[in-house]
This record gives C-alpha cells, structure tokens and sequence, in this order.
C-alpha cells in the first residue's frame, strides 16, 4: 500500500501487477494526516497532476495506528488492508522530509558522479583498444596485399572437404549398418535364449535337427492321427475277416476229417470189392468187365477226393499264416486301444477335476454335471463332453486366447483383491493342473467366485429382509410424523413460491398486456407420469397437519410412501437405503411447472400458436420471474445476479428489447455474452458493455469499453496497463533498485 501508485481520481494501484488496492473509503478516526504533511513537487509534471485535495483525501482514509479501520498503518511497521495485515520495515527512512530528500538527492549525485568517473575511464580505455586496433588493421591490410593467390590451396581445402564429407558419411553408414549388426546380434541371442529357455521348459532339444526331428515327429503324428480311425476299422474288418477264415478252417477241418473218413471207407470198400471182384470172377465170369469198370470210376473218384483234400490243406495252411498276421495286429492294436483308453480316462479325469472345482457350472450353466467321488463312466463323461463342445462352440480357444485370458485373470484379480481387502477379506490364485483358480477366503472359509456371489446374493437378501422389517418400523415410527410434516412443508413452500412468483409476474405486465402465470400441479396418474395414488396422497398432506389426521388418512398416506419406496427398489437393486429414500420420498418428482396465459377469459396453456416475441417473452418471463422472487429472500443491498450465454439468440431486435426491458423491470442485475447483442435499447436505463475484437492470425484480443444510459452509447477510457513513466531518470533508478519505497 505505501508503494502504491496515486491515480488523478484518488485510487491505488500496485506498481508491480498494476491491481488496484485502495479506492474512496470512509475517513479513519485517527489518519496519516496527522503525521505526514503533503509535498508535491511543483515542476514535476507527472506529480502536479495529482491534487493536494486527493492526497489529502487518501491520507484521510488510511488511519494511524492499530484501530476497527479496514486500513491503517503504525510506526512499529505493522499495517492492514482488509482481511490482509503483516509488518514491514525500512532501514533508514526515505522521502519523508527535506532533509531526508536533500540526503538522497547528494547520495544519488554522488553515485551518479562515481558512475560517470567509471564510465569516462571505460571510454578512454576504449579509445585507446580502437587506436590499436586500427594499427593491427593496417598492418593486416598491408600483409594481406602482399600474400600470393590461394586458389590452390582453396581447391585442395575444397577436395579435402569433399573428401571429409565422403569420408564422415561413410562413417555414419558404417555405424548405422554396425548399429543394425549389433541389433541384429541382439535380437538374435534374445531369441535364441527365449527358444533355449522354452525348449527347456517344453523339454524340447534345442538345435535346428532336434527341431527338424521333432517336427517331422509331429508331422508322422498327425499322419497316423489322422489315419488311427481307418485303421482301427480296417483292423475291425480284418477281425470279422479272421473270425470268417477261422469258421472256413473249422469247417474244412471238418470236412477233411469227414474226406479222411470217406477214404478210409472207400478204401474199405475197395478191398472189399476186391474180395468180391475175384470171388465173383470164379464164380460169375461175364461180370468181371462191368466190375473192373465199376472200380475205375472209384478210382477216379478217389484221386478227386485226394486233389481235393490237398487243396483244402494248402488252403489250411493260408488261413493259418492269415491268421497269426490277424493275431499280430489284433496284438497291436489292441494296445493302441489301450493307450487310447488311457489317455480318454485322463481326459475324463481332468473333466471331473473341472467339473469338480465348479468351473463348468460357471461356463454351461445350463448342463448338469455327474454328482459322484468314483470314477466316472465313459458314456456320460462323453456326453458331457459333446455337449460342452456345442455350447462352448462360440468360444475362443487357441492359443492366444487362452493366453489373453490368463493375462485378463490377473488383470482382474488385483480389483477384486483390493475391493475383498476392505472389507478383511482375502483371494489367492491357486494352480490346479494347467488351471488357475480364485478361491476367496470369506468368512474364513476358502470357497470360488461363484460361491461368493451366492453367498453374497444370499447375504443380500437376508439384509434386504431385515431392512424392509426396519423399514416397516421406520415408517411407522417415523414417516407419519417427521417425514409427513417435512412433506407437507416443502409441497406448501413450493405452493407459496409459485404463488410469489405469479405476484411478480402480475404487478409487471408486458407492453402488450400478454398476461402469464406459473403453475405447478401434479403430474397424470392415467399417463402412468405419477405414482399411484399421489392425488389422493397430495390432498391429504396439504388438507391438514399431521396431528389431525385420521387413521384412514395415515394409512392412505403410508401406503402410498411405502409403494413408492417398494417402486424405487425394484427399480434399482444396487442403490442403498439411504439413496431409495431420497428418491422415493423427491416430492419434486411428482409435480411439474407449465406456464398459462390469459386468452379468451381463461387461463390456457402457454405453448400454441404465437409469433416469435410472444414465444421468447413465454419463455423468459417466468424465468425473470423466478429469479426475482429467489432474490425477495435476499438483503436489499445483495446483487440481483442473472448470467446468460448467448442471450436471446433466434428472436428479431423487437423482442430482445422487450426481454432486456422486463430484466430491469424485475430490478435484476445481468451479465449476458451474446456474438451480436449490444443491448443498446430504450427500455434498458443503463449497461456497461466490452466489446472483443480479434483477428485470425494474431495471437492477441482487443478490448473496447462502452457505456449505455438509456439513450446514447460512449466509449469509455481503458484503464492504465502500464506504469507512469517519472520524468526524473533519479527517481526511476531509486525506485528500481529498492521496490519496497513508499510514494510518500
């Protein structure tokens, strides 16, 4: 403050920030006046335009001495401003009397003396540098005549430069090429440790031909993978084959043994014959020729019978050799079933682990797992399978999504652990085979996140249970009296004020006698707009107080409350008590405002057919209206503060004065930004006005003020933006090196 500026119109203004620190205030019982006499300088232009009235003016207003003034000063140093106050202090005094002046002006003269001794040394000391400067100049000038020409020598430095610039520019490739070696050789060693080190997890070799083995392994398996299924129904055909060729072997055994028999017989017979051959050729004669023949023809059928039964013992001893090649593939495909079974039981067995820690539950919900500790069945277990596949179809499971989805899982388990943390809770992962497992320990009992959920859902609900009894007994203890009351007073208020603000608009008519008024009813039942029942509700809230009401009355009232509070809760689950409570009981919600204007001996609604100023005076009149009587409540010296971007926007000039005129009607004070609107109008009796000016291309913002007062518009003076400029190069200089001086 005592380093302030003094402007002509007697206020302060900080020599730094240029704000303004002290205006016209009320005297001060005890002042500056009576400790500093007033000595302004008369041949000083900038300080003659300052009035010794002023300065006394100031002086006046700043008391002395620690007093209930909002600014004074005391000679310990201590000083307020306002709610500001400190202490500050000076060496020696300065400018405060003539001696005090006539001491600093021989100081700064001696100053200004030694400095212009220092300056002329510096001067001289100079002169002399230029005197032997332009010695050596002339002795350059003259060797420089006398050198002989070095356009050899330019060219060889030209050469050298080119051959510098190829020489640097092969160096530069050099290192950026070594730069991609050396990267190169990075990357290499990264990714030959990465495969070192997943060979080793995957017990894989790790040179190119263990890899090129393992590959073409992969290749034979998929190979015989994908030929398993043939074989094994060709090895099936093979057995029913087999199993042919052993009833063709039985039943050529069969048939030889009978072939054997036969010949046996035969041969019998033969002999037989024989015997009666030559009984009979003594005894008969003529008949040994018709007997002879008779043996022939067994003869020729017994060599059939022979060449047969070689036969059927070459074919024996095929279907033998076919049989024991059967034998040897049964063999091994019987033990590629096996391994088969194995690893399907395997499969099955990680499917009961899966189903068994609830991870099925939560991907199939819908399928029903087998409930049993023994080994599961084949059929079921596949079944299950089969089914999980189909529902599961839609999911991704490659690799990368399953990598996804585990890096997604810790991704979301730190959440949840922080959450769990609050509210003394723990969770761990846990591996389970190639699983990873969330189990929570709540109420110190480890359980999954699906069990959490149920018991958290079933936790809910007990909670909710009990709550909807404390409810009971809340608005039975409670809503009837404290809640009713409160109710009923806010609906009043909100009558009552709408009431004012129809007061306002009824003593302040438009220029066009448009008569409008603010109504606020409640919202239709039949629309389903408004809860059930809050007609009958309203009635007997605003009918009588509380301690008359009948039994009839309070239960039509807590039925309708309990209902909405029932209707709130089911329409949001996650909300607290306190927050279905607020909304449910929001009377505000149950009402709306619609604005009515007097048409045809009756109020109508406010929203057909009108021209452009009628809709904008609808619009804006109760608005005014409101803000006027929301301002009733206040001090009559409060600001009527009204703010409005782009005011107006989309109605003619006509209007806007209209509009302009009722907001000094209404006594509001208005703050308005409009790209157009100067608000230069009859009906408005004054307004202070910036104007904002700016070009493209020029990073700044002109500012031009004006002023309104109801007739003619004037520009007014900017304020000062930069400091006065003393005349005396003394008083500049002091002010400069100490900031803390005081004007006085």
């Amino acid at each position: 403050m005592l380093d302030a500026w003094v402007m002509p119109d007697g206020t302060l203004w900080d020599g730094t920030t240029w704000d303004r620190l002290l205006g016209p205030i009320a005297l001060a019982p005890r002042s500056l006046s009576a400790v500093l006499a007033i000595a302004i300088d008369p041949s000083d232009a900038a300080a003659s335009r300052v009035a010794p009235e002023t300065v006394a003016g100031i002086l006046a207003g700043i008391g002395w001495g620690e007093q209930g003034h909002p600014a004074w000063v005391d000679g310990a140093g201590r000083w307020c401003l306002g709610p500001a106050s400190g202490t500050w202090g000076k060496p020696e005094p300065t400018y405060i009397g003539h001696a005090a002046r006539e001491a600093a002006r021989r100081r700064r003269l001696q100053e200004i003396a030694e400095t212009l001794e220092e300056l002329q040394g510096r001067i001289q000391s100079l002169d002399e540098a230029i005197e032997r400067l332009a010695e050596r100049l002339a002795v350059l000038e003259r060797e420089w005549h006398g050198l002989p020409s070095d356009q050899g020598v330019r060219s060889a430095h030209q050469r050298h430069d080119d051959l510098r610039e190829r020489l640097a520019k092969s160096r530069e490739e050099v290192e950026h090429l070594s730069g991609i070696l050396e990267r190169s050789r990075a990357a290499t060693e990264r990714c030959r440790e990465a495969r070192d080190t997943t060979a080793l997890d995957l017990d894989l070799p790790a040179d190119s031909a263990g890899l090129d083995g393992i590959g073409e392994a992969l290749i034979q398996y998929e190979h015989l993978a994908a030929g398993f299924w043939p074989s094994l129904r060709h090895h099936w055909d093979r057995l029913q084959r087999l199993r042919e060729l052993v009833e063709q072997v039985a039943d050529l055994a069969e048939r030889r043994a009978e072939q054997e028999d036969e010949l046996d017989r035969a041969k019998r017979e033969q002999r037989e014959a024989e015997e009666i051959w030559h009984t009979l050729r003594e005894t008969l004669g003529d008949s040994v020729e018709q007997l002879q023949r008779r043996i022939r023809e067994t003869e020729e059928h017994i060599q059939d019978l022979e060449r047969q039964h070689k036969d059927n013992r070459n074919r024996h001893a095929e279907a033998i050799s076919e049989a024991s090649r059967l034998v040897e593939r049964h063999t091994a495909l019987t033990a590629s079933l096996q391994e088969r079974d194995r690893e399907r039981r395997e499969a099955i067995d990680v499917l009961a682990g899966f189903t068994r820690v609830g991870l099925l539950r939560i991907a199939t919900p819908e399928l029903e797992a087998l409930e049993r500790d023994t080994p599961w069945p084949v059929d079921p277990a596949v079944r299950l399978a089969r089914q999980m596949e189909q529902s599961l179809s839609a999911v991704d499971h490659d690799d990368i999504a399953w990598r996804r989805q585990q890096q997604g899982l810790y991704d979301r388990f730190q959440p949840l652990q922080q959450t769990l943390s609050r509210y003394n809770h723990s969770a761990h992962i846990e591996q389970d085979g190639e699983l990873l497992l969330v189990r929570v320990i709540f109420q110190s009992r480890p359980c999954g996140p699906d069990a959490l959920a149920e018991n958290l859902d079933a936790e809910v609900a007990e909670r909710k249970a009990l709550l909807d009894a404390k409810e009971r007994e809340l608005l039975e203890a409670h809503l009837m009296s404290d809640v009713a009351t409160h109710l009923q007073q806010l609906i009043g208020d909100g009558e009552r004020m709408v009431e004012r603000i129809n007061q306002e608009l009824e003593h302040r008519p438009t220029s066009t006698g448009m008569k409008l008024r603010l109504a606020w009813v409640p919202l239709d039942e039949e629309s389903g707009a408004a809860p059930a029942g809050l007609a009958e509700a309203r009635k007997r809230l605003l009918r009588q107080t509380v301690a008359a009401w009948s039994g009839e009355d309070r239960s039509a009232v807590g039925e309708f409350l309990q209902r909405r509070i029932d209707e709130v809760r089911q329409s949001d689950d996650g909300g607290t008590l306190i927050q279905h409570l607020a909304h449910a009981l929001d009377y505000r919600r149950w009402h709306r405002f619609t604005v009515e204007r007097w048409q045809g001996g009756r109020w109508r609604p406010a929203y057909g057919p009108a021209s452009g100023g009628e809709r904008a005076l609808v619009v804006t009149l109760p608005l005014f209206a409101a803000a006027s009587s929301h301002y009733g409540s206040a001090a009559p010296e409060a600001p009527r503060l009204v703010m409005l971007d782009e005011a107006f926007a989309g109605i003619d000039d006509d209007s806007r004065a209209k509009c302009l005129g009722l907001m000094a009607q209404f006594d509001l004070d208005f703050m308005l930004t409009s790209e157009r609107e100067w608000g230069c109008y009859a009906e408005v009796p004054g307004l202070a006005i910036a104007q904002l000016v700016r070009h493209e291309g020029i990073d700044a913002v002109y500012l031009s003020r004006w002023t309104w007062d109801g007739s003619q518009r004037r520009p007014e003076e900017p304020p000062p933006m930069e400091a006065p400029v003393a005349e005396e190069t003394a008083l500049a200089e002091g002010d400069e090196h100490d900031p803390q001086q005081s004007l006085f």
